[in-house]
């Protein structure tokens, strides 16, 4: 593990996190950033095809109490990690799969299921109860009468449909599928959606939100679809043409600034960015990447809090870009979590094969980021608060605010320095993924008191004026 932690693939990077702050403009939090907490592997055998591959996909869940859980794929089976506490990961279970070669499987969750796929062999559709958790999970689920073989699946959580990317049933094959989870654990097909309705394309992934889907279409780009009547699915608009143009592989939305990003998972090729405020004419932003002049492949991007775009590359490992302007993205974070080669440096192209990072899973109320490596497995982040409590003033500008107790549970006392003036800013609290959770302007007052009993669990920045600290929220 050290090896990892301190070799060439390792360097911390400060995120920058644009905060919605009610302050004279946006004030840029240049003070979070990331470490690698825990990196597991195991001796199971490569399939060498596009590469050497024991792992795919990784997803991630939180309980309802707070816990939080990867779910990380393999050729043959899906492993469930409990990593509340990143530096103490704990392997929960292992769940088989009905075919022990698959190079693509897939997950969502939805309430505290959730749905794998993969995509060969005679496999099927599973699903897991989640609730036993953190002591074991639960297979309740293990059909291939929707589906032998699926490419990708996504959940409209606002409407508890499944949908299912290039899925394989007994009567051939489909570019959609969608099925209703109004019974979570028994699944209800809706209907089989051939490529005709999609202009002749594939569905490879989909995105969805509020029945707007999202569909990565293969070569013929990208298709944006209404699904409020899921078996009679109404084209909203079609971006077949755009600069970088390759395999359309993936996407996923800013629904509040309507925003969305989607990747090629072709060489050399870019992501995109587009404005979709008139959903009928998506207008393109920019195009943004981590050395596509030198052949690398973005695979899966999601955007967080509507600021960040992780993305999982391969050969080049978990990439974050700014994308608070949506015309000039910028990468604020970079983690190589395949060091094999040095492939792209010095001006060298890449490998025609897919090897590295295939997924990052950037959505745990914490603030943890957890991504796969097809040959290394699970790797685990953590905002790194030494980052900020290190720093020293006569560098940074910053003052060390007192916050006690920390961890807190139900409330947390924040003091100025009293030997220093108050600030004209107020004090400000934001979560680790940059949102404003409170803000305040004490009058004549150098110690404030704030309730955080309903605040989830996780680590929290505060800054007034110059100040800053971190505390934890306990659970």
């Amino acid at each position: 593990m050290n090896a990892w932690k301190h070799g060439k693939s390792i360097f911390l990077v400060t995120i920058i996190l644009l905060a919605a702050a009610r302050l004279s403009g946006q004030e840029k939090l240049d003070l979070l950033g990331y470490r690698l907490a825990y990196h597991w592997d195991s001796t199971l055998p490569y399939n060498y095809t596009f590469g050497p591959a024991k792992f795919n996909e990784v997803w991630g869940w939180t309980d309802t109490n707070g816990r939080e859980y990867a779910i990380l794929g393999s050729l043959g089976a899906t492993f469930f990690f409990d990593i509340t506490n990143p530096d103490s990961v704990r392997l929960v279970d292992i769940e088989q799969g009905r075919f022990n070669d698959c190079i693509h499987r897939d997950f969502k969750t939805y309430r505290h299921y959730c749905y794998g796929v993969a995509d060969e062999g005679n496999s099927s559709l599973q699903i897991f109860d989640l609730s036993y958790l953190p002591d074991s999970v639960h297979k309740v689920y293990d059909s291939n009468a929707i589906c032998r073989r699926s490419h990708n699946i996504f959940i409209d959580t606002s409407s508890g449909l499944l949908y299912f990317a290039i899925p394989k049933y007994s009567g051939g094959w489909a570019s959609v599928a969608v099925a209703s989870l109004d019974t979570p654990q028994r699944p209800r097909l809706i209907k089989y959606h051939s490529s005709a309705v999609f202009g002749g394309g594939r569905a490879h992934d989909i995105f969805v939100y509020r029945d707007t889907a999202f569909l990565s279409l293969e070569g013929k780009g990208l298709g944006v679809y209404d699904f409020r009547q899921p078996d009679s699915p109404v084209q909203i608009a079609t971006i077949s043409s755009y600069p970088g143009k390759g395999y359309n592989h993936s996407s996923w939305t800013s629904p509040r600034r309507r925003l969305l990003v989607f990747a090629d998972e072709t060489h050399g090729t870019p992501l995109k960015l587009y404005d979709y405020s008139n959903p009928q004419a998506p207008v393109l932003r920019s195009t943004f990447g981590m050395n596509d002049s030198l052949g690398s492949i973005p695979h899966n991007p999601f955007v967080v809090d509507d600021t960040l775009v992780w993305v999982s590359y391969y050969y080049d490992g978990v990439v974050a870009f700014d994308i608070s302007d949506p015309n000039h993205p910028r990468v604020v974070f970079h983690y190589d979590t395949y060091p094999d080669n040095d492939t792209g440096a010095g001006g060298t192209t890449y490998p025609i094969n897919y090897e590295g990072c295939w997924g990052v899973y950037p959505f745990f109320p914490s603030g943890t980021v957890v991504a796969s490596d097809r040959k290394y497995g699970l790797f685990v982040f953590v905002p790194d608060t030494a980052l900020i409590t290190g720093m020293r003033p006569s560098q940074a500008g910053l003052l060390s605010l007192d916050v006690h107790p920390n961890p807190a549970a139900e409330q947390v006392r924040i003091a100025f320095p009293s030997d220093r003036p108050l600030p004209r800013r107020p004090l400000v609290i934001y979560d680790a993924q940059g949102r404003t959770l409170y803000e305040e302007k004490p009058a004549a007052r150098h110690e404030v008191t704030v309730s955080v009993a309903h605040w989830p669990p996780g680590r929290y920045l505060v800054r007034w004026g110059k100040g800053v600290a971190v505390f934890q929220k306990a659970r």
